[in-house]
């Protein structure tokens, strides 16, 4: 069994990380695997093939991209080397991650399942779904294609298009009724797909798996120690690839800080990029973003608490990594997170309500003992629930199934 995994990037969040796992988890005496990046990454491993490598390759799809708000109709470098690798090694799957981010064309698909026609897609967000946003957020145009020509953007994508139903009809063309296998990490996802052209299309739902040997619950007082937390305070974090980014919700957050009695006995443990103007009155530790698995299960190890005040999410690995390292999570109940998180293992607040969120967050340190407690059932959740082994045997499974079906349907 030879697989192909395909992402925007090697490097990066929850889909690269995804993607990583498989590639090297997958592969085995009898399964060989392959990856393809869409762009160029610093110290990208030599057995990655990358299609946009050189400044100018880039560029120039990114702007392609830009015209047409990061969508590509057609991409010839992308498929031309995709197909390459599938003859070259006999290619048995094609699984896409994340295909947006300005490397891989909407009619690509159709031109590559020619020659490799098992396809599965893993969708982490709802971009398959939509004219042109990652996440619906509160737009719910999407839902029938000709709706989107009245795009007026959302909370994220500020300024609409005039094109957003061009482009979803053309998806709809390329991705419905073609026989691909579409894998979703959450059954909120799913039932976004239901509710889009996607209805009728074989949906699988594979929960995201975290490598609970990496993150595991190890002693607060050394990792505190070691990252020089104060240990008389209560620890609260927060982390995201792009602080700023409007899905994580940091804002929220902040004005839920606000909320908070006796701010001097909390702290704020800040890890990612593209700092925000914090302002807080209270002590902040800020953290730049960290590629160690290591040195993030340390810092999870040394807060009291995770929040997510995410605006959207679909299966975020951040709660998973968090609660498999023993550290409860405050959330909102956003997309696929409130599937993670129950009473058990942390707490939730309404969408978008600051004064919910510190609520929440005062509640988690009522009771240190009973935030223990919920420490060790968030490790045991997600090792029954959430494991690596758990989503690696999903997919393997997924695989089998696929060229099993298609073996019977060549013979007949």
């Amino acid at each position: 069994m030879k697989i192909l995994y395909v992402n925007a990037v090697y490097w990066g969040g929850g889909a690269e990380k995804i993607a990583r796992q498989l590639y090297f988890s997958i592969k085995d005496e009898e399964t060989q695997t392959y990856f393809i990046a869409g762009r160029h990454q610093k110290n990208v491993p030599k057995f990655v093939s990358v299609i946009y490598n050189s400044f100018l390759q880039r560029a120039a799809s990114a702007v392609a991209g830009i015209i047409n708000h990061n969508i590509l109709f057609v991409t010839f470098r992308a498929r031309k080397q995709i197909i390459k690798l599938i003859k070259r090694e006999k290619v048995d799957i094609v699984h896409l991650h994340n295909i947006h981010g300005n490397y891989f064309g909407l009619y690509d698909l159709q031109k590559i399942r020619k020659y490799c026609p098992n396809i599965i897609i893993t969708m982490h967000d709802m971009w398959l779904l939509t004219g042109c946003c990652p996440h619906g957020m509160s737009c719910m145009k999407w839902q029938k294609t000709k709706d989107c020509h009245e795009c007026l953007g959302n909370e994220y994508l500020r300024k609409g298009t005039k094109r957003a139903a061009v482009y979803l009809k053309c998806k709809s063309h390329n991705f419905s009724n073609l026989g691909y296998t579409f894998v979703c990490p959450s059954k909120w996802l799913i039932d976004c797909c239901r509710q889009s052209y996607l209805k009728n299309e074989d949906i699988r739902l594979i929960n995201n798996g975290i490598n609970t040997k990496i993150f595991y619950p190890c002693n607060q007082s050394d990792m505190r120690k070691k990252h020089n937390i104060p240990s008389d305070k209560n620890i609260i974090m927060f982390s995201a690839n792009k602080i700023n980014s409007p899905y994580k919700g940091f804002a929220y957050l902040r004005e839920a800080l606000m909320f908070l009695k006796n701010k001097e006995e909390y702290c704020l443990l800040l890890v990612g990029k593209n700092k925000a103007n914090l302002l807080l009155p209270f002590d902040t530790l800020v953290v730049d973003y960290v590629k160690d698995e290591n040195i993030m299960r340390e810092l999870y190890v040394a807060a009291d608490i995770f929040v997510v005040p995410s605006m959207a999410d679909t299966s975020p690995l951040t709660v998973m990594e968090a609660m498999a390292s023993g550290t409860p999570v405050v959330a909102f109940k956003t997309g696929g997170i409130p599937e993670i998180i129950s009473e058990e293992t942390g707490w939730l607040a309404e969408q978008g309500n600051s004064k919910a969120l510190a609520e929440k967050i005062e509640q988690a340190f009522q009771n240190k003992e009973e935030l223990n407690k919920k420490g060790i059932k968030c490790r045991r959740h997600i090792e029954k629930n959430y494991s690596e082994e758990a989503m690696i045997k999903g997919y393997r499974n997924l695989y089998i199934e696929i060229l099993q079906k298609n073996n019977v349907k060549n013979n007949l």
